[in-house]
């Protein structure tokens, strides 16, 4: 099922098929793996299809598309990983979402390509890692939810990078992360550690209106048109407190 109606695959149960049917058994679990993967290649040789439509799949178990290459524009749109969801080494050659997906279990993206626009509208329950993860157009965060810690450790930015009204519950570690553009932190809550060692803001980031329940670390963060201090004092953020103690 899709937005209510029938998405046009047989139905297995319920009225819904193997990649929309909830609560799946070990026998279902198995086909929907199987399925899966025959379904991606379809829609990626498929001359007329430009989208590989995989909104509300319900992935019961855990799912290893590490080194896989998505050539067309994809949507995890309402998506639910139930189990690990290991995304390493991808590479999205198109746009990518993942709007409203949940990641109930562990998930990575370690060294994962994103050549155009990623949309994280998205709640990660458990740990999730970003490491050396390459965005080269937009990644937006905004009002993503990071239940567990959160790794963007070496990740590059080269586009704007937005984390407006996000949540991090526990530790967010950015350390040798790169922002070559825009770094938007408005009204971000950082619950737990906030790692922002040798952090380089090609552009000045804005933390207006963020809040941090621990000191901030930005040893050796790099702020390449101004200082930290500079931006503290123009604008009424929440690094204000923690870097005036410095």
């Amino acid at each position: 099922m899709y937005a209510g109606n029938p998405c046009g695959r047989a139905a297995i149960r319920d009225a819904r098929c193997i990649f929309h049917l909830r609560d799946k058994n070990r026998r279902e679990a198995k086909k929907f793996k199987e399925e899966y993967f025959k379904e991606l290649s379809r829609l990626e040789d498929d001359p007329d299809n430009e989208l590989l439509d995989f909104c509300r799949f319900i992935f019961p178990s855990e799912i290893d598309l590490s080194n896989q290459t998505f050539k067309k524009e994809a949507t995890f749109a309402q998506a639910a990983f139930r189990k690990k969801a290991d995304f390493s080494e991808a590479a999205f050659d198109k746009r990518v979402t993942f709007m409203h997906a949940r990641f109930e279990k562990e998930s990575r993206f370690s060294e994962t390509k994103f050549r155009e626009d990623a949309h994280f509208f998205t709640a990660f329950a458990k740990d999730v890692v970003f490491s050396e993860a390459t965005f080269e157009r937009e990644a937006s965060f905004f009002m993503g939810t990071f239940g567990g810690r959160v790794s963007f450790y070496d990740a590059s930015f080269i586009g704007d990078a937005s984390f407006v009204d996000t949540v991090f519950k526990k530790k967010a570690y950015f350390l040798g992360a790169t922002f070559g553009g825009e770094a938007r932190f408005l009204s971000t809550r950082f619950e737990g550690e906030a790692d922002f060692s040798e952090t380089t803001f090609v552009e000045k980031p804005s933390f207006l209106g963020a809040s941090f329940k621990r000191r901030p670390n930005f040893f050796d963060a790099e702020l390449r048109k101004g200082e930290l201090s500079q931006l503290a004092r123009e604008y009424d953020v929440g690094l204000k407190p923690w870097l005036s103690r410095s």
